[in-house]
């Protein structure tokens, strides 16, 4: 053995020992005559660890930096000297040797120290990574980060060379890359777990159709996503910079994990006049809620987009502190959202869920009288809010939304509606057949003081249609009372899935042998307060039941097998011939409000146009009365009361006037405007553009507009709409038209005019051909050239939403995402995740 070299041997227990074999571990370190006592004080401080090629435990010295030996210090020089000796394998003479030559100073030179003393890697460009101080002493996973990430492996251990043999390459990178960026979009357009291709069946699945690819964890796609943002924010961001006018939606939503978010949508016409939409932003909103704070925040976001001077118009619904927000001529003309208005008509008018004022008017027999409640009837109160998410407890299945019953009309054609039988939620059922209810004794009469006191009731209503209030109030009551008893009871709920089983047999074999569409029956629902149109969805399904309604509460069959306590209390929720009446008199008159409320919650085809539409049929289809309809006409005249003061009351002025040039401006509503209506829109237009024409504002960009014109490339988004207003669309506004009882559109057709024309000679012929087309899109490709400044006012008022469901649609979709299966989905990733669903 060298003179310079001490040996030392070191005994450990067979106990500290993961082998069974106990050996003697000889250590051999270049000691100097000079330190010998150094290396005696460091001998007795020495650590194990486990040989991953001996699987036996090595003995490692722990050095200390400037140690004292012999109440000396220890220099420098020799301190690094001993720090620089690499004893990481042991050859089969158990004698530690030096593996590497890389020195801890050469580690050194590839990191650079932090101001706490922590090191980072100065080959590593855009990474945020840290190394602890603790790396000082122990250079371990410095080499590891310097071998694995930028393949420097000399200056590996050998036990970590070992660790990163290169695995053969089932699958090439580019292929990988494009597997993995399939796999991200599907994640964010189907709402799937981050790990969701990391979970073992879909890596079976996986291994299959490509073997040797695993799908991206959860990490990767975290950090894709953040980068995927930024492109599409880039990306909106290009595409607006050539937009003349956008329109712009926005409202507050509170998650299922109590978090507010805001909600900014951008609308404008593309190049082929086709609607656009982007989710401008999606953010959590922790601020307090007020007018200013809300107005800031959608005043920085157009900012950032460089947007600010381009908006039109913002549409909203009626909360105070959005209203707030978004008054005056900040973000343009502020519009009221429609469907919240129609909901508000509905809401106040017919009682559906609150009593407004007093009433003294007694209702049919089984129609008790509960304690009056005064409410506020004002649209802050009734439009949807956040916080009426926390006070529903109805729960309503999915497809509680998409079927719907009537005997009078087919929803087959509706993509909203569905004829499947639907199956209710299983939570509201109970095993327990003794349902607990707190409602009050309902006392049934006979038959003949039944009959006698629905024909006073009858005459009531008719000398004073506002007592139909309190009536409509209390039925709906029970309506839904007798529904959550069905639902609560398990095998009641078992019996009429039975019959309504049985019936739509009947009916498949009945409408096969007529060769039409059978409607099948769906079960019963509960409407939700925050819901439009679910009111109308409850009483269409419930009317549809009558019979089996009827069968089980006026005399129930013992075969349903419930207790004697069920069978008086269904007894109680029988209902009369009035009440049946009175039920099929709600649905007619709310029919026309549900297919408005369809109409107007489009997003692919230009609404505000329409919403001038609806409001007329609306308007036309109140105010027209039949004398063998005395309930419906009392109806009406409640409903005519409600919508004259929400749509023209309540609606601004600068509202009406974009709504009826909208309505102007595209050929398919056009068609059914009065002449007074187009006198009125050609005179506001010639203002306008005189105005316009003064402070010359008007930009027409002709090169632009020749060049797409005459290109015969697919602009953005035109291959996905080919036109905005499609033929079910228009066939679907010229039902609603006919249902409301207004005269059909007639189609005018001229030879089109090559010249240069005036704007008033422009709006000339544009009212002499707007006939000659009923798709919006088809009709202004084909006229821009000779129409351009006409077209300018179509992409400035036609791009402009009726309402708000787009941030609304919005709110549904980020919900799903928050479901419970994925509650820890951060608020950052959720705003990823909406901006880049679309």
């Amino acid at each position: 053995m060298d003179s310079n070299t001490q040996s030392t041997t070191n005994f450990i227990p067979q106990r500290d020992l993961r082998s069974s074999t106990s050996s003697t571990i000889t250590i051999q370190t270049p000691v100097s005559n000079t330190n010998k006592n150094l290396h005696h004080v460091n001998a007795s401080s020495k650590s194990t660890t486990t040989s991953p090629t001996l699987n036996r435990k090595i003995v490692k010295p722990i050095l200390r930096r400037n140690p004292i030996v012999n109440n000396h210090p220890v220099n420098q020089n020799e301190t690094d000297q001993l720090l620089n000796c690499s004893i990481e394998t042991v050859d089969e003479t158990h004698e530690v040797k030096r593996t590497t030559t890389a020195t801890k100073c050469d580690i050194f030179n590839y990191f650079t120290r932090q101001p706490d003393g922590s090191f980072k890697c100065i080959l590593c460009k855009n990474s945020n990574k840290v190394f602890s101080k603790m790396n000082e002493t122990s250079d371990t996973n410095l080499r590891s980060h310097l071998g694995k990430m930028h393949q420097m492996i000399e200056f590996l251990y050998p036990s970590q060379k070992n660790q990163i043999q290169p695995k053969s390459k089932l699958i090439s990178i580019d292929e990988k890359k494009k597997l993995d960026e399939a796999a991200i979009e599907a994640i964010v357009q189907d709402s799937l777990p981050f790990n969701h291709f990391q979970k073992s069946g879909m890596k079976i699945f996986l291994s299959v159709i490509k073997y040797g690819y695993q799908g991206p964890n959860r990490k990767t796609v975290r950090k894709r996503l953040g980068i995927l943002y930024q492109q599409r924010r880039a990306f909106i961001t290009k595409q607006l910079s050539s937009v003349l006018h956008i329109s712009l939606t926005t409202d507050v939503w509170k998650s299922p994990n109590n978090e507010f978010f805001i909600c900014l949508t951008c609308h404008f016409l593309t190049s082929s006049y086709v609607n656009e939409s982007f989710i401008l932003s999606f953010r959590r909103f922790d601020d307090k809620h007020t007018g200013q704070k809300f107005r800031s925040f959608i005043d920085n976001e157009l900012r950032k987009m460089n947007l600010k001077l381009k908006v039109s118009s913002i549409t909203t619904d009626g909360g105070s502190d959005i209203k707030s927000a978004t008054l005056g001529t900040t973000f343009g003309m502020r519009l009221s959202c429609a469907s919240h208005n129609l909901n508000l008509v509905v809401k106040n008018a017919l009682w559906l869920f609150n009593k407004t004022k007093s009433k003294k008017f007694k209702s049919s027999s089984n129609t008790t009288d509960s304690k009056q409640t005064d409410s506020d009837d004002d649209d802050d109160d009734e439009a949807i809010s956040v916080d009426d998410n926390e006070e529903v407890h109805e729960d309503v299945s999915d497809d509680d939304y998409d079927s719907d019953i009537s005997d009078q009309h087919d929803f087959s054609k509706d993509d909203s509606t569905s004829d499947i039988l639907s199956d209710e939620n299983a939570s509201d059922i109970s095993d327990n057949d003794e349902v607990e209810d707190d409602d009050e004794d309902l006392s049934p009469l006979n038959g003949s003081k039944q009959r006698q006191n629905d024909k006073q009731t009858t005459i009531g209503i008719t000398a004073n249609p506002s007592d139909l209030s309190l009536i409509v109030y209390n039925l709906l009551q029970r309506v839904r009372r007798l529904v959550r008893f069905i639902r609560k009871s398990s095998v009641l709920y078992r019996y009429i899935r039975n019959q309504i089983r049985l019936k739509n047999i009947e009916i498949v074999r009945s409408a096969h042998e007529q060769n039409l569409k059978p409607v099948k029956l769906s079960n019963a629902v509960l409407d939700f307060r925050i819901r439009w149109n679910t009111t109308y969805t409850m009483i269409s399904r419930f009317i549809a039941l009558s019979s089996i309604i009827t069968d089980i509460t006026v005399l129930p069959s013992i075969e349903i097998g419930l207790k004697k306590k069920q069978y008086e209390k269904l007894q109680q929720l029988s209902f009369s011939r009035f009440d049946w009446s009175i039920l099929a008199a709600l649905k007619n008159v709310l029919f026309p409000f549900y297919r408005a409320t369809t109409l107007l919650s489009g997003s692919k085809y230009p609404t505000l146009s329409i919403a001038y539409s609806v409001s007329t049929g609306l308007k036309n289809f109140l105010t027209k009365s039949k004398d063998d309809q005395p309930l419906e006409n009392s109806l009406k005249q409640l409903l005519l009361a409600k919508f004259s003061y929400y749509f023209e009351q309540e609606i601004s002025w600068d509202q009406k006037r974009a709504t009826l040039i909208a309505a102007f401006l595209d050929p398919t509503s056009y068609q059914y405007l009065t002449d007074e209506d187009i006198g009125e829109s050609e005179r506001t237009l010639l203002s306008e553009f005189d105005v316009i024409q003064s402070f010359d504002r008007l930009q027409i960009d002709t090169s632009v507009t020749t060049t797409m014109s005459m290109s015969t490339s697919t602009p953005l988004g035109h291959q996905r709409t080919q036109n905005s207003t499609t033929p079910q669309e228009k066939l679907t506004l010229g039902e609603f038209f006919r249902m409301c009882e207004m005269p059909s559109a007639s189609n005018v057709t001229t030879n089109s005019i090559k010249k240069q024309l005036s704007f008033k000679e422009e709006l000339c012929h544009y009212m002499s051909t707007a006939g000659s087309s009923s798709k919006f899109s088809e009709y202004w490709c084909q006229h821009e050239m000779l129409l351009p400044q006409l077209s300018q006012f179509v992409k400035k008022y036609n791009c402009i939403p009726a309402t708000s469901v787009p941030s609304e649609s919005a709110f549904s979709i980020a919900g799903y995402l928050q479901r419970k299966a994925r509650s820890s989905l951060s608020s950052t990733a959720l705003r990823y995740s909406m901006v880049l669903r679309e």
